[in-house]
């Protein structure tokens, strides 16, 4: 079948342009009837050796152009053949593809549901400490208190004074005392009197609790 007529009807006689479905070339042409040129139509002249015709040029014609046609089916098949493997290459690619694909999805989902636990760990993790935290500071609070609260470290004795203490001590003493100052003041008439008598109690002098 001829393509790309340009020219009109009148000017088939003569021969159109046409681009021509083998080479895909511009060339004049004309189908293949009765109004062909009589040049063309003699070469397409069924009984040419009857006619006494030059069968040579006709043969050749003929042959050539069948020639360019089987060339162009070899053409075609094998640009067939080369886009069939490259379809089949593709589609192998794609498969492999499309099975990385969903290996890569189920190993994202994987990794999604161990960080979700990752995750939940490190919760547990920062709860506990934090539990542990109070536990201790509550512990601390509550022997402080209770240290605070002893009874024994709230009697009054603990808080006095050192002098106090050993005043305490001093006159937890029991015994024959001293006697006072008085008694040992120079030019004093008792005092000769006043010495016996402390040497006499000094003999029974005993520190007892």
């Amino acid at each position: 079948m001829l393509q790309n007529k340009t020219n009109s009807k009148e000017e088939e006689g003569k021969g159109s342009h046409y681009k021509c479905a083998v080479c895909n070339k511009a060339a004049r042409a004309c189908e293949v009837n009765n109004n062909m040129p009589q040049n063309l139509k003699n070469l397409f002249h069924p009984f040419a050796n009857e006619d006494d015709m030059n069968i040579f040029a006709i043969v050749q014609f003929q042959q050539r152009h069948q020639q360019r046609f089987r060339n162009y089916l070899d053409r075609m098949n094998r640009s067939l053949k080369e886009n069939k493997a490259a379809l089949l290459k593709r589609r192998d690619v794609a498969k492999t593809i499309y099975q990385q694909l969903r290996e890569t999805r189920a190993e994202r989902k994987q990794l999604e549901q161990r960080l979700l636990m990752v995750k939940k760990r490190y919760r547990e993790m920062e709860e506990k400490k934090l539990n542990q935290s109070r536990s201790h500071n509550a512990t601390e609070s509550s022997k402080l208190s209770a240290h605070a609260n002893d009874p024994r470290l709230n009697r009054p004795a603990l808080h006095k004074s050192t002098a106090e203490q050993m005043s305490v001590n001093l006159s937890g003493l029991k015994g024959p005392r001293m006697p006072p100052p008085a008694v040992f003041k120079p030019n004093v008439q008792n005092n000769s009197i006043a010495i016996a008598s402390f040497m006499q109690q000094s003999e029974s002098f005993v520190f007892w609790n």
